[in-house]
């Protein structure tokens, strides 16, 4: 507990410290004491005082130390468990199963595990246990499979093999002719095969002038004619629970094409069917109700060169909309998913002034402005940005500085992704389109953006193989932009 003599006019008191001679953090007071909570133990706090009136505001007091006393929990990562407890104390625990980087670019999908270890999963596209980027030459398919058998089709798959352009897949019918053909995905149907028939077939992976070797696939046996299997899980039409699909899939993942549910699962009548978006329970969805602007906002100085704004999250909200000026420094346009932004490496001193909107699949709110970011001159405050300098600011020109930083960008959330993702624009720009192609080049997915901001992205129709794609924007007139989208299986 902190107190001083009271100063009669003073309407608040400004009090900054310093725990051993760290960033310089400060603390408003309505009356002459206060309580500094979150401090650590055994730790020399340094601090002085100024009383803030109608009319201007004191100087600093002389600076007083004091030392907190010995911590006998101990806790390293702050998170509220003492380091002899902790099951990770040199981390968060909230952090495991977050996402990290364990600096290894043949691993992707790098996370916290629960033995507080940063690691992730092989960048391993074809399954052999060897990194991609440590492999060399036409590798041969792996993982041959046969599925959706019935009298006159079957699919055949294979895992697709890094630097391969094509496939040679030959099959045949013991003592009669076969065939051959080429085809470029790691997938293939046949037709027109004959009822109660076994076949032998094989594939080889052609990567430009390289051939791999031809393994062969496992033999199968065509269903008989009689017995229509349309989801070709083995089980003849009559006697299937959901004859247009694999009973297998009951519980699993879908996707029911309605924007205003979430954890689409296939239902034990065969129905693909989510829970709705409803995060405020009004039984109306999210992205139906009106975008509601951001609210509650709250800045922080953190040192004289970075600082922080934040606002309360917003039912419905894809991402936020950012834009920032700073006197002497330029300006600037972003778009997050999270409801925090840090400004950092600025010169010290620096007033930010800012405004944030929501972005919503059903439109935008309005733009809301929060108040001005003064950052101090130095670590001790001296010389500083006044605490109330937002209040006599000059009104900035939005709509200019809209103007100013009308170049196109744009976003996609989640990132990683699993079934959908949603694709930001800045802007809406008409002739605009967003083109999805695997790691070989291949067009996935297109989008046409004319009279959109937000586009959802249906991530579980791409049939991607790889663990990431490219998503490329074109601008009538403008180059091409490109993001990855990472893919969670």
């Amino acid at each position: 507990d902190l107190s001083w003599t009271a100063v009669g006019p003073a309407i608040e008191y400004l009090v900054r410290y310093r725990v051993n001679g760290g960033i310089v953090l400060n603390a408003l007071a309505t009356s002459e004491s206060i309580t500094l909570t979150g401090l650590p133990g055994s730790a020399q706090i340094e601090w002085r005082v100024r009383a803030i009136c109608d009319g201007g505001q004191s100087s600093f007091s002389s600076v007083d130390t004091f030392m907190t006393l010995e911590d006998t929990c101990p806790d390293a990562d702050g998170d509220g468990v003492c380091d002899e407890d902790d099951l990770c104390p040199e981390i968060d625990d909230a952090l495991i199963g977050q996402p990290c980087d364990d600096g290894d670019p043949c691993t992707i999908n790098d996370t916290y595990g629960s033995d507080c270890v940063c690691y992730g999963a092989l960048f391993d596209e074809n399954n052999n246990g060897i990194c991609d980027l440590n492999e060399t030459g036409c590798t041969i398919p792996e993982n041959l499979q046969v599925f959706s058998i019935t009298p006159d089709m079957a699919t055949l798959t294979w895992n697709a093999v890094i630097g391969a352009d094509s496939y040679r897949v030959g099959y045949i019918t013991p003592g009669q002719s076969g065939t051959v053909m080429l085809v470029n995905t790691n997938m293939v149907t046949l037709t027109g095969l004959s009822p109660e028939s076994e076949y032998l077939w094989q594939v080889r992976a052609n990567c430009g002038t390289d051939n791999s070797d031809n393994v062969e696939g496992p033999s199968f046996t065509t269903s008989a004619a009689g017995c229509p299997d349309a989801d070709g899980d083995g089980v003849c039409d009559g006697d299937d629970l959901c004859p247009d699909f694999d009973d297998m899939l009951i519980g699993s993942s879908c996707n029911d094409y309605d924007n205003c549910t979430t954890n689409d699962v296939v239902t034990a009548d065969c129905e693909c069917v989510g829970t709705l978006i409803d995060n405020n329970n009004n039984g109306v969805c999210d992205l139906d109700e009106l975008c509601a602007p951001p609210s509650n906002f709250v800045t922080n100085a953190l040192s004289p060169t970075s600082g922080t704004v934040a606002w309360d999250p917003v039912p419905g909200a894809v991402a936020y909309q950012l834009q920032y000026l700073i006197a002497g420094h330029g300006m600037g346009n972003t778009q997050l998913s999270d409801t925090v932004y840090t400004f950092e490496g600025l010169p010290p001193g620096s007033i930010i002034q800012w405004r944030v909107r929501t972005l919503c699949m059903s439109g935008n709110s309005s733009w809301e402005v929060g108040a001005a970011l003064p950052l101090p001159n130095s670590l001790d405050g001296g010389g500083g940005a006044a605490l109330r300098t937002g209040d006599r600011l000059p009104p900035v020109d939005w709509e200019q500085v809209s103007r100013e930083l009308s170049e196109l960008q744009f976003d996609i959330f989640p990132n990683p992704a699993r079934d959908e993702a949603s694709l930001v624009l800045s802007r809406q720009a008409e002739g605009t389109e967003a083109v999805v192609y695997n790691l070989w080049g291949q067009e996935l997915a297109r989008y046409r953006l004319d009279g959109v901001q937000v586009q959802m992205l249906n991530v579980s129709e791409w049939r991607a193989q790889n663990t990431a794609v490219v998503v490329v924007l074109f601008e009538p007139g403008q180059p091409p932009k490109t993001k990855k989208l990472l893919l969670v299986r």
